[in-house]
């Protein structure tokens, strides 16, 4: 019940549709990811029965946070969330652009491998909706690395700019490897999910 309910004991019952209306804008945030990044899998798996439909979520966000990455780090942008949804608009319309001039061939695709691109979002969904109930069963962030994974995804959530601060050597940049961070915190921005929440969420999209 704690993976359902604020970490606030005070707002604990208060809105109880909330954290579901989180889950799906968190769903719905990597979809559109995914969606911006299709062309570009399409293009670059031609040999998989999906054209890479099953890859383009994963690859939309590394080229999302990469974008959003390099830009904050050289000063142009911050990482708020309009950041991260100008990149992926960004993403969207180049590779749709392009796509639309081989709407034919594209049309043609969906039509022929339709179930090679149903059965794989309903793999994916499925094992997300079932790896995100199994953590809700015991949704704490404690033992073994959870604390430190959860620094570094606030860290990440929190920083203006590439680097982010380290959150236990205030005024110093994170000195690990944060980029899976990054990319799920900027997800968090995108969908306007709590990092309490986002943290548990992305075991779920992780799997």
């Amino acid at each position: 019940d704690a993976f359902l309910e604020s970490p606030s004991p005070s707002k604990r019952g208060s809105k109880r549709g909330a954290p579901l209306i989180h889950a799906i804008t968190w769903l719905l945030a990597a979809e559109a990811v995914g969606l911006a990044a299709f062309p570009f899998a399409y293009a670059a798996f031609p040999a998989l029965a999906d054209r890479g439909w099953g890859v383009s979520k994963p690859l939309g966000l590394l080229v999302t946070g990469t974008a959003v990455w390099l830009l904050s780090y050289a000063g142009v942008l911050s990482t708020d969330g309009i950041a991260w949804w100008l990149m992926a608009g960004v993403l969207g319309t180049a590779g749709w652009a392009v796509l639309l001039k081989r709407r034919t061939e594209l049309t043609a695709f969906f039509r022929e491998n339709w179930k090679a691109v149903v059965v794989g979002e309903a793999l994916f969904l499925a094992v997300f909706i079932a790896w995100t109930a199994y953590r809700a069963y015991d949704p704490a962030i404690a033992g073994t690395e959870k604390p430190m994974d959860f620094m570094l995804l606030n860290a990440s959530h929190a920083a203006q700019a590439a680097p982010p601060e380290d959150a236990w050597l205030t005024g110093q940049p994170v000195a690990y490897y944060y980029f899976g961070y990054w990319m799920f915190a900027g997800l968090a921005k995108l969908g306007g999910v709590p990092t309490y929440m986002a943290f548990n969420l992305a075991l779920g999209l992780i799997a």
